[in-house]
């Protein structure tokens, strides 16, 4: 499986899809969803982790949570 040069939100963009494997990189985490991937803070693990498989949304922002994560019903 290739991982795929990974985006970088900007704030208020949103990556939707169904996240495969989440893979550590130069001190920060890739969300693989296959089509495209996601660079992340490593703290985002614990959250997404359980989300493996699932529709999710991840959306940027530039409150103190920087990341929100939802899952997205189709």
């Amino acid at each position: 499986m290739t991982v795929h040069a990974p985006i970088i939100l900007k704030n208020y963009e949103e990556a939707v899809g169904v996240p495969r494997r989440l893979v550590h990189v130069n001190g920060g985490l890739v969300a693989d969803f296959g089509t495209f991937s996601v660079l992340l803070p490593p703290e985002l693990e614990a959250d997404l982790r359980p989300l493996l498989g699932e529709r999710i949304g991840i959306l940027r922002t530039d409150t103190s949570q920087a990341y929100r994560v939802r899952t997205v019903k189709r």
